[in-house]
């Protein structure tokens, strides 16, 4: 076989991989799986044979059935996954290409990313990586009460009519038809990939090479100019360089040649390197660190440094923190010892000069006039209407009853300050009691007084 045949072996079986969608205007991870195996599985309702004849029946009826994250249930009951509740909740994707290949059901899952990080971005993350993960076929049916043998394993009954529901990814358990059976999301993966490479024979980094070359050819066939070089290859995406910066698309390949798939995303190059420890290095350069504060603490005590009591806590200082009391003490005045007398006292005092060397406060008016004309007008007008506001905001807190700042202790507060606190102290209008839409009460003009009837009376005399 040549190298080409070895190539072409190659993009023939990479075809299953992830790749990007877009529907109704929403992107999608396509990703593949096989959904469930003819065999006995054990369910909900214990070890049943799932035939062939039964799940090759209109494949197609899977497709767009939801695809959740765990199976819903309520009260420890298995829910629908259409109900509206579960959708908004556990909702990921949808099945769709559901086809039956004489022994699985196979199909993709359309996992949409943004649902997959609200949801369970562990899914997301195995994708990405290439991994597995287990899945599960949620359906109603009718069980046969046929109990058999099938390849070794027996069962209480036969399922019969499927109607789909929704398929679950499991993060936590086991599917009843599992990955070791032969399901399972990412089937066709990454790492089966690399055991069909292995079992061909083909040099994988001769591959990689020769995708190297197919992506520069079709990132410059559609940018031009615009790209400058691939600057890495992963096994769906690369990443390359133009003249506006780093890029990450996805690819596939097909027929021989790269093909881009979706949208440019804009990415940033971080490479980070980490020290490895050498215990040896480490010793070394902890022996010598020692020493060298012992011979800084010695000198230190040759410049009249009381090191004798201190000399433990010294030697405990980095390196870095006794050279610089080193610095400090060969340019330091030493102060005699012996006290002065009193006589002596006083004419040093008498000596002592104040200086002050603080920097006198300019008024804004001096910064003002070293500014040009221009500005210098506006910003006289800034002042002047910052002063009217704080004078009004002053006014206003003044007026409070509940005030007890006189106007001179709130001029030196900050406008934000002032603000807050007029806020607070304007008072809120009262509401008016309004009677719109009742009926008149109590004496109304014009009012039509009504004569009262006369009680009836009866008489029970006799005539």
């Amino acid at each position: 076989m040549t190298e080409s045949q070895n190539y072409i072996s190659l993009v023939s079986n990479l075809v299953g991989l992830v790749r990007n969608e877009t529907l109704e205007g929403r992107p999608y991870l396509a990703v593949p799986m096989v959904m469930i195996k003819e065999g006995v599985l054990n369910g909900s309702d214990g070890p049943i044979l799932y035939t062939s004849e039964e799940l090759a029946k209109v494949p197609q009826v899977w497709n767009t059935k939801p695809v959740v994250v765990q199976h819903p249930t309520l009260n420890g009951k298995s829910l629908s996954a259409c109900d509206p509740d579960v959708l908004e909740k556990y909702r990921v994707g949808m099945i769709m290409n559901t086809s039956w290949d004489g022994q699985r059901l196979k199909a993709e899952a359309w996992l949409e990313p943004s649902r997959l990080e609200a949801v369970d971005s562990r899914v997301l993350n195995a994708v990405q990586k290439g991994e597995m993960m287990e899945v599960s076929t949620g359906l109603f049916s009718e069980i046969e009460p046929k109990p058999g043998v099938f390849k070794g394993r027996h069962y209480k009954g036969v399922v019969r009519n499927l109607r789909p529901d929704h398929l679950a990814i499991l993060p936590d358990s086991i599917g009843a038809c599992s990955i070791a059976d032969g399901a399972g999301l990412m089937r066709n993966s990454r790492k089966e990939m690399e055991l069909i490479l292995n079992s061909f024979g083909i040099n994988r980094d001769a591959a990689h090479d020769k995708v190297r070359l197919l992506l520069r050819n079709a990132a410059s066939a559609e940018l031009g100019e615009r790209f400058d070089f691939v600057e890495n290859v992963f096994d769906t995406t690369f990443v390359y360089k133009t003249n506006e910066g780093l890029w990450q698309r996805n690819y596939s390949l097909q027929g021989g040649k790269a093909v881009l798939e979706g949208f440019p995303i804009r990415v940033e190059k971080k490479v980070t390197y980490v020290a490895l420890a050498n215990e040896e290095q480490g010793k070394s350069k902890m022996k010598n660190e020692i020493k060298n504060n012992k011979a800084i603490v010695e000198e230190l005590s040759s410049h009249g440094v009381r090191t004798e009591e201190d000399r433990e806590f010294l030697e405990g200082l980095s390196e870095g923190q006794l050279t610089k009391n080193m610095q400090t003490a060969k340019t330091a005045v030493v102060t005699p010892s012996i006290p002065p007398t009193e006589e002596k006292k006083e004419e040093i005092v008498g000596e002592v000069k104040q200086v002050d060397n603080t920097e006198q406060v300019k008024a804004p008016s001096d910064y003002l006039e070293a500014l040009p004309a221009e500005i210098r007008e506006v910003l006289n007008e800034a002042l002047s209407t910052q002063a009217e506001q704080k004078t009004k905001l002053v006014e206003t807190i003044v007026a409070n009853k509940k005030n007890i700042l006189s106007k001179e202790q709130l001029a030196t507060l900050k406008m934000t300050e002032l603000k807050a606190m007029a806020a607070l102290a304007q008072e809120e209008p009262k509401a008016k009691t309004s009677y719109a839409g009742l009926g008149p009460v109590g004496n109304v003009q014009n009012e039509v007084v009504e004569e009262p009837l006369l009680a009836p009376t009866m008489n029970f005399e006799r005539k």
